[in-house]
């Protein structure tokens, strides 16, 4: 009687704890939020770049507020294209509203960058900025990957009147 009991509770305990694990595989990993990114870009970038630690918190203020305005912008922008996008049977009109509010946003995010750049460069030597920047650019690769060269991604060259 009592390996019976034994071995129903071991039983009951080992779907309890399959069921617990199923349901936390079955959950997406959470991605991280906009401040973890941009604290996670900003230690990526400081590893790379030789920053002398007096001007160092000075740039990062300045990464943190750029970073802050672009993505502030582009949730704007997404939030006014979606609420376009949102009515039934589009216009011309909406069109051109759409494609204003892209060349607007542009228009803005290079006004964005060129004052970071512009307040960078007063901090960092020329070497240093270049550098900043392509640690920002290796950044966005360390996140979606390198891109792979091949010759699935040419583009055919179209045929020869010889070759057909």
């Amino acid at each position: 009687m009592k390996t019976m009991k034994k071995t129903i509770m071991l039983c009951l305990l080992g779907i309890i704890t399959a069921g617990t694990t199923l349901s936390a595989q079955n959950q997406k990993p959470q991605a991280p939020s906009a401040e973890q990114m941009m604290e996670k870009k900003w230690e990526f970038i400081a590893q790379k770049v030789e920053i002398a630690p007096e001007i160092r918190p000075q740039i990062e203020k300045l990464f943190k507020e750029y970073e802050t305005s672009t993505f502030s912008l582009n949730k704007k922008c997404m939030q006014k294209k979606r609420a376009i996008k949102k009515q039934e049977n589009l216009t011309e009109d909406d069109y051109k509203q759409l494609n204003q509010l892209m060349l607007q946003s542009e228009e803005k995010r290079k006004e964005f960058f060129m004052n970071y750049y512009h307040n960078l460069e007063n901090l960092l030597s020329q070497k240093q900025l270049f550098h900043y920047f392509e640690a920002e650019k290796h950044f966005k690769r360390s996140l979606f990957g390198p891109k792979h060269k091949g010759e699935a991604h040419k583009h055919p060259r179209p045929a020869t009147p010889q070759e057909e």
